[in-house]
């Protein structure tokens, strides 16, 4: 199972945080898929 993650990246502050949360889920290989509401 994946935890999704939605996130507006027109947003600065929503992009720069989700942009970290994703780099440390990654690199801790964490089921957490993080998705752009723009891009859906």
């Amino acid at each position: 199972m994946k935890t999704r993650a939605l996130y507006n990246a027109d947003c600065p502050v929503c992009n720069s945080e989700m942009c970290h949360y994703d780099a440390y889920a990654k690199a801790r290989d964490l089921p957490i898929e993080i998705v752009d509401l723009n891009k859906t």
